[in-house]
């Protein structure tokens, strides 16, 4: 039997008005069940008394499912940065935001 991480979503609220996701992640196995989504939605309900409606993330160009459902969830991307992974990695990240 497996053992570690099966789904998890760590967000920070920043004290201005907006909260950035800093980690969010779905065991494959558990994937295309609405979990992920349902780790937003629960977050967004979490952060509407403290006014916070402005979620921030980054994703690295190279995770194209995350960003297909990210686009699905209604983020958009504002900005672009590039990232050095490693010697001979590198990619870009795009931020994103809800609207």
């Amino acid at each position: 039997k497996r053992r570690g991480r099966r789904l998890y979503l760590e967000a920070v609220e920043t004290g201005q008005p907006w909260a950035q996701v800093k980690q969010l992640f779905v065991e494959e196995e558990y994937r295309k069940h609405g979990i992920g989504r349902l780790l937003m939605n629960s977050m967004l309900e979490a952060l509407e008394p403290d006014q916070v409606y402005d979620i921030r993330l980054q994703v690295l160009d190279l995770n194209t499912k995350a960003m297909e459902w990210y686009r699905s969830l209604g983020f958009v991307i504002v900005a672009f940065a590039r990232e050095f992974l490693g010697e001979r990695d590198e990619a870009n990240i795009s931020w994103y935001t809800t609207m």
